[in-house]
């Protein structure tokens, strides 16, 4: 199954990110608007927005993979040159 390992990469970076900005991005009580200077309100956003990509980058990554997986003409009934019959 190689469309799972387009789904781990960005699943785990997201889930890295989610760590690590926990605090920032569930607005628990602590000093980070004093410290950064922005509100609660963007991280959530910009976190969502940054997991989107992620999965986006991989669904075209994993399409152009697909695409050159298959080229015209391909047959996939057809066996390989070099295999068969002798000449």
């Amino acid at each position: 199954m190689p469309w799972i390992n387009h789904l781990r990469v960005p699943t785990f970076l997201s889930g890295l990110l989610l760590l690590v900005w926990f605090p920032l991005v569930f607005r628990p009580a602590g000093p980070y608007p004093g410290g950064t200077g922005l509100s609660y309100d963007v991280y959530l956003g910009r976190w969502l927005l940054i997991t989107g990509v992620l999965f986006a980058a991989s669904a075209v990554a994993f399409a152009v993979r697909l695409r050159r997986g298959r080229r015209p003409g391909d047959d996939e009934s057809r066996p390989p040159a070099g295999h068969g019959t002798a000449p």
